[in-house]
């Protein structure tokens, strides 16, 4: 797994990063709360899904399981709002890649 110290000094992307928490879990998350649709007109709008309101992720960020929790801890860092939203975020850019495709 990255660590934290990997994506602070540049060697690994905000995506890859954010990737390796994107658990079944988290899938369940967000396909519980957008249907197919919003996500991919969301992704057409903004593909940082900006178009959501931040108050929607941080209101879904309370959802994540303690397992989450510890692969943060385990890689050196820990569940802030900011990486609650980046990793339903990420979930939802990897769901609305797939639809594309």
């Amino acid at each position: 797994m990255f660590t934290r110290k990997d994506y602070l000094d540049g060697n690994v992307s905000h995506s890859e990063y954010y990737t390796q928490f994107v658990t079944t879990h988290i899938f369940n998350i967000v396909k519980s709360h957008f249907t197919e649709g919003e996500i991919y007109n969301a992704y057409i709008q903004d593909e940082h899904f900006n178009t959501i309101h931040l108050s929607v992720w941080d209101a879904l960020s309370y959802l994540i399981h303690q397992d989450t929790k510890d692969m943060l801890r385990s890689v050196g860092d820990y569940l802030t709002p900011a990486d609650a939203v980046c990793i339903l975020k990420q979930a939802c850019k990897i769901w609305a890649d797939a639809v594309m495709a």
